[in-house]
C-alpha cells in the first residue's frame, strides 16, 4: 500500500483523500500515511468529520501593485520578525537570506488596508524552480506580523512559518531598509546574449573524432616543414630527427638539450645522415681544421716548443 501511494503526486493524494472525506493539508508522507490508514480500515463505513481549511480574508487582486521607492510600505524590522518565527522555533538564517539574494521571489506585491498592509508574493521552490508557491502576509501599521499563508504542504496560515513565508518576510525586511526588494529578472531586465559565444556543456572531443564528411581527406596529411624535394625520401625513417635537428632555420630552441646525455662513443658509429663525423663538426666549428702548417710552426716557435722530429 505505502509503494502504492508514494509514487502519487501531491494532487494526487488530495484527489483520493477528498474521495474518502479525509483532510487534505499537511506534507506528502504525512498525505500518504493518511491514505494508507484510510485504505486499510476501509473507512470504517464512517466519514471523518473536516474541519475547513484555513484561508486569509485578502483584498481584491486589481488592488495590489509592485512595490517601489515611493510605496508607502510599514516599517518592518528584523525584531518583529524573530518574535513572530520564535514562537515556531524558526530565525532568518543564512538558508533564507540565500533563496533571497538568488532571486528566488518572482515579485513583490502590496495592497494598503485600513491600519493593515497586505503583501503578495510567489516564491520558487528551492529543489524544483520551476515549481512556485503563492505567499500572503498581513502587517498592521508597526511592522508587525499579524498572519500569513503559502500554497506549500506546510504553509497553512494563519501563523505559516515555511521557508518561502520567511524569504517573503526576509524581503519585507530589506525593502524596509534600501526601498529595494530582489526580485526574479524579467526577460526585459536581462542583457541580451544572442551576440555572444554558448557555453559548451559537452564533453571534450578530439578534433579527429569529429563527424565531419571529407574532412579526413583534407586533414589526414603529416606536417613536414622541409622542401618538398626532400620530403619522404628513401631511408629517412626518423621524421623528428630528418624534420628538425638535421632541418636549419626551423627553430632557434636548441632540440638538443631536451634529451639525456648520449653515450659519446655510441655517437661517433650511430648512424646518421651528416657529412661529416661529430668529431669532424667540432673542430670545423672551432675552426682548428682551417689551420695551416705555417700557422701550426710559427705559434711553436713562438712558444718555444721543441722542434716536431
Amino acid at each position: 500500500m505505502e509503494s502504492k501511494f508514494g509514487s502519487f503526486t501531491i494532487p494526487q493524494l488530495k484527489a483520493e483523500l477528498k474521495k474518502r472525506g479525509a483532510r487534505l493539508y499537511g506534507r506528502k508522507n504525512e498525505l500518504v500515511e493518511r491514505l494508507v490508514s484510510y485504505e486499510r480500515n476501509q473507512n470504517f463505513g464512517n466519514v471523518e468529520t473536516l474541519e475547513p481549511e484555513y484561508n486569509m480574508t485578502l483584498p481584491d487582486p486589481t488592488k495590489y501593485a509592485d512595490v517601489n521607492s515611493d510605496s508607502k510600505f510599514p516599517k518592518t524590522e528584523l525584531d518583529s520578525v524573530h518574535k513572530y518565527l520564535a514562537q515556531h522555533e524558526k530565525t532568518l538564517d543564512n538558508r533564507i537570506q540565500r533563496l533571497y539574494n538568488e532571486q528566488f521571489l518572482r515579485y513583490f506585491r502590496m495592497s494598503p488596508g485600513q491600519d493593515v498592509v497586505y503583501i503578495k508574493s510567489s516564491c520558487h521552490a528551492e529543489m524544483k524552480k520551476g515549481v512556485c508557491y503563492t505567499v500572503d502576509v498581513e502587517l498592521n501599521s508597526g511592522g508587525s506580523v499579524i498572519e500569513a499563508q503559502c500554497e506549500c504542504a506546510a504553509g497553512m496560515g494563519p501563523h505559516a512559518h515555511c521557508k518561502h513565508v520567511c524569504t517573503v518576510l526576509y524581503g519585507a525586511v530589506m525593502f524596509s531598509q534600501k526601498k529595494t526588494v530582489k526580485t526574479e529578472e524579467t526577460c526585459t531586465q536581462k542583457l541580451q546574449s544572442f551576440h555572444k559565444c554558448k557555453k559548451y556543456l559537452g564533453s571534450p572531443l578530439k578534433a579527429d573524432t569529429l563527424d565531419m564528411p571529407g574532412a579526413a581527406e583534407l586533414t589526414n596529411i603529416d606536417f613536414d616543414p622541409r622542401p618538398e624535394q626532400f620530403r619522404n625520401s628513401v631511408s629517412y625513417q626518423d621524421h623528428f630527427r630528418n624534420a628538425c635537428l638535421n632541418f636549419p632555420g626551423i627553430s632557434k630552441m636548441p632540440i638538443f638539450q631536451t634529451f639525456e646525455p648520449a653515450n659519446t662513443k655510441a655517437v661517433a658509429l650511430d648512424h646518421d645522415y651528416l657529412k661529416l663525423s661529430p668529431e669532424e663538426n667540432f673542430l670545423q666549428k672551432i675552426f682548428v681544421t682551417k689551420i695551416s702548417d705555417e700557422t701550426v710552426i710559427d705559434i711553436e716557435k713562438k712558444n718555444n716548443w721543441p722542434e716536431r722530429e
